[in-house]
């Protein structure tokens, strides 16, 4: 295990229910799930934060996007094309974040999403102080 697995993963080994919780942090709502779950490792913790950032970022775009469909889509050709295009983008940026974050969630291993870490730095998940439960 790297130094950088060691720092991530709280220095042991991550147990299969972890692994479970770390991924569906990054599946939209479910994140809340993983969040309010007691005895998180700091592995679980990393994954819940920058899941739950993840699903506030898909918001936030859906919004953005929302509003670019009720005024830019709406010129004829240009607009509807300017729309597909961003909604295209938007989701298939997400869906490859969502996906590599639950694969590497699911795998045990430490994982830092692009731009939204520093934000989920921010985001309390829960006492760091909590004792993990049984990993089995």
């Amino acid at each position: 295990m790297s130094t950088l697995e060691s720092e991530h993963n709280g220095g042991g080994e991550v147990g299969s229910r972890q692994r479970w919780l770390a991924a569906i942090a990054y599946l939209g709502p479910l994140a809340l799930y993983s969040m309010t779950r007691k005895g998180k490792s700091p592995f679980l913790r990393k994954h819940c934060q920058q899941g739950f950032a993840l699903f506030l970022a898909e918001a936030a775009v859906v919004c953005f996007l929302l509003i670019i469909s009720n005024t830019i889509g709406r010129i004829p050709i240009l607009g509807f094309l300017i729309e597909i295009l961003l909604e295209l983008v938007a989701f298939l940026g997400f869906l490859v974040l969502t996906l590599l974050g639950f694969v590497r969630g699911l795998a045990g291993e430490p994982f830092r999403l692009p731009v939204i870490d520093e934000w989920a730095d921010r985001i309390p998940v829960g006492d760091e102080d909590e004792d993990v439960e049984d990993e089995g």
